[in-house]
């Protein structure tokens, strides 16, 4: 029994060896440029279509062939028990490969299940290869471990690993592994943690924000490069007596600087360093950020690695109500701050729409509709016009706009109702730059079927939904293809399909409440294909035959969302994430 754990550890000491030998192997192969090896290092930019095959390969390849070299030196002094739990090293490679990424490193964001799932059973199932027909004395049609000197199988071997390799270049590129998403939700988490150790350390104004994102992206950058673990260790050197650099933000000290000295510290060299330059807006000119990052670290992948870091913060803090106002975005007159929070409708065309007929005549582009009534009918006085159609349903009309930029349509509580069984409310197509907000929208009378949506989008842009109310909504609160969507202060309720389904749509949602939606034959809310920001949102008191929330990406970012009182089918959620949702008091059933 002794035996058989010591060799089992031996194997899993040996296996985290060897993954820690492809990763050096990497480093190499990459720093001497051989443009046979093409070994795709990791790089935080747009450019990232290097082919993944020496990499995929590696990592398959690399640990069997130490396990043929591992397996003959057991049989050769005669180690049983390491001969027969093999395959163990292999599965301990792929498994340890895991907890570095996810644990060790801290890059749970960047894990990618596909790639990593794959390469772990293809190696696998070569180990098991190996182990039933190759590590045998008895004669099989395949090679075996004492005939490695058969020149024909090397040429087999060499013929398949250039068809396989062939292929891999072509299919799968670095952001075929590791998407943008991906890239952007590890920044954007790195950021909210690093935000909430550090942000007292800095009193963040106009002059100094973009000094202040500047000193976040490197934070990021270098704690990716230099964990917690190895800081500790560079700290030692030190005490000794030692220069090294040291902290989360690697400054150079002769002391053990903790992470916040050294934060302190980069921000002063930064100021400083910027200071002939007078104007401190790092976003006006990326090229300013690319020089500053190097004039931190003389190396141009870092540089632009911190330049790329940099636009995705600023894209993020802009998106976000609570950092834009940290970070005072959108301040540059701020006696207007509050108009620029909004839209600026002055450049609108203001008409103020008594009734249906007056919201389809003048609907057009650069237009601000203001509705005073109080209810609004679809089937009652609508007309088409060159933006507008009425699509004929079954029972009855929709409306559908299309082709239409720059609209703002604004309510006071403001109803637009339909009594069409089969009609969506209304149905937007190919629209830009729409602003709806401070309306309910929904089906009347109260029943309980409907075969419509409240709101239906098709291949529109930059659409903003703010304080609607969405009742009674028929199949689909919000059904939306092909675009872009924030979605603020909002209320769904009574859907009997889905209360949000999206497909190809990249948004945030902020501050939305999704409940009562009874029995939905789709998952409450339906994201495919789709990058997607939630934050401060509630789903309760709804039941579904699927998920509370389901998705087939990774990059979904959720922050305070809570989700409780449901019942659902399988499970909450079949989300990467899921431990980013607030769960409680949710009844699962079998499926």
């Amino acid at each position: 029994m002794v035996d058989q754990w010591l060799s089992i550890f031996s194997l899993i000491v040996l296996a985290i060896v060897t993954q820690h030998i492809v990763s050096w192997a990497g480093s190499m192969l990459s720093s001497i440029g051989s443009e046979e090896s093409n070994y795709a290092v990791f790089t935080f930019s747009d450019d990232r279509r290097m082919p993944m095959t020496t990499n995929i390969l590696m990592n398959i390849c690399i640990p069997n062939v130490f396990m043929v070299f591992i397996f003959m030196l057991a049989d050769q002094y005669e180690y049983f028990w390491v001969k027969e739990f093999i395959v163990f090293y292999v599965v301990s490679f792929f498994a340890y490969r895991l907890i570095l990424i996810c644990l060790i490193l801290r890059r749970k964001e960047m894990y990618s299940p596909k790639y990593e799932s794959g390469m772990a059973l293809a190696g696998i199932g070569l180990a098991l290869f190996l182990k039933n027909y190759f590590f045998v004395k008895e004669k099989v049609l395949f090679i075996q471990a004492y005939e490695l000197r058969e020149e024909l199988w090397f040429a087999i071997i060499i013929i398949l690993f250039q068809f396989i390799k062939q292929i891999f270049d072509k299919k799968v590129k670095q952001d075929d592994v590791l998407t943008k998403g991906q890239i952007s939700q590890y920044i954007i988490h790195k950021f909210i943690v690093f935000y909430g150790k550090y942000h007292e350390l800095f009193d963040v104004n106009r002059e100094n924000r973009d000094i202040c994102i500047f000193t976040y992206a490197v934070m990021i950058f270098e704690d990716y490069n230099r964990g917690p673990l190895v800081r500790r260790i560079e700290r030692l050197k030190t005490k000794r007596g030692k220069s090294a650099t040291v902290g989360i933000m690697q400054v150079r000290s002769d002391e053990p600087l903790s992470d916040q000295d050294s934060v302190l510290q980069f921000y002063e060299w930064a100021w400083d360093k910027t200071a002939g330059w007078g104007d401190r807006e790092l976003q006006e000119d990326e090229m300013q950020v690319n020089y500053l990052a190097w004039e931190h670290n003389n190396d141009t992948s870092y540089a632009q690695s911190v330049t790329y870091i940099f636009k995705c913060l600023c894209e993020y803090i802009d998106k976000i109500p609570k950092y834009r106002k940290a970070f005072h975005f959108r301040e540059n007159d701020p006696e207007k701050a509050e108009e620029q929070e909004h839209v600026n409708i002055e450049s609108y065309r203001k008409i103020i729409c008594d009734n249906m007929t007056d919201f389809c005549e003048n609907m057009s582009d650069n237009m601000y509709l203001e509705l005073c009534a109080k209810r609004y009918n679809v089937l009652e006085g609508a007309c088409g016009s060159k933006h507008i159609s009425l699509n004929e349903v079954y029972d009855g009309r929709e409306l559908v706009i299309s082709g239409v930029n720059h609209l703002f349509i604004s309510g006071k509580g403001t109803e637009i109702v339909t009594s069409a069984y089969c009609a969506n409310v209304i149905v937007f197509k190919e629209c830009s730059h729409l602003v709806l907000e401070n309306i309910a929208l929904g089906h009347l009378p109260e029943q309980e079927f409907y075969r419509g949506a409240a709101l239906r989008f098709e291949n529109c842009t930059d659409i903003q939904l703010r304080n609607l109310r969405l009742f009674n909504c028929g199949m689909y609160g919000i059904l939306y293809e092909n675009g872009n969507i924030t979605i603020s202060g909002c209320k769904i309720y009574h859907c009997i399909h889905s209360a949000i389904r999206m497909r190809n749509v990249a948004g945030i949602i902020d501050d939305l409440e999704i409940y009562n939606c009874r029995d939905t034959i789709e998952s409450i809310v339906n994201l495919q294909e789709s990058s997607m920001i939630m934050k401060n949102t509630k789903i309760h008191d709804n039941s579904s035959k699927g998920y509370i929330i389901e998705g087939d990406r990774e990059d979904y970012i959720f922050e305070n969302v809570e989700v409780w009182n449901n019942i659902c089918t399988g499970s909450v959620s079949n989300i990467i994430n899921e431990s980013q949702l607030k769960e409680w008091n949710n009844d699962i059933e079998p499926v």
